[in-house]
């Protein structure tokens, strides 16, 4: 868990890829993950970085397995954006 860079009381979850293990460079992920048949959003700001945030204050177990299956999914091999 990371805080809000701007001083903002928002914990986010930091997901950090190394792309020379995944072979997706991570603003590419970001993009396949919001082109999904559901779209999923994280904070790409660091992206450039391998670094991704989501703010899951709100998010459900199920809509965490479900980020998770597709990450799994696109990391296995899954359709690039």
């Amino acid at each position: 868990m990371v805080w809000d860079a701007a001083g903002r009381d928002i914990a986010r979850a930091e997901i950090k890829f190394d792309e020379a293990v995944t072979s997706w460079p991570t603003g590419e992920l970001v993009q396949a993950l919001k082109n999904g048949d559901i779209a999923i959003y994280f904070r790409g700001y660091k992206a450039n970085e391998g670094i991704i945030e989501a703010d899951v204050r709100s998010v459900s177990a199920e809509q965490l397995h479900i980020i998770f299956s597709r990450i799994q999914a696109l990391l296995s091999g899954g359709k690039r954006a």
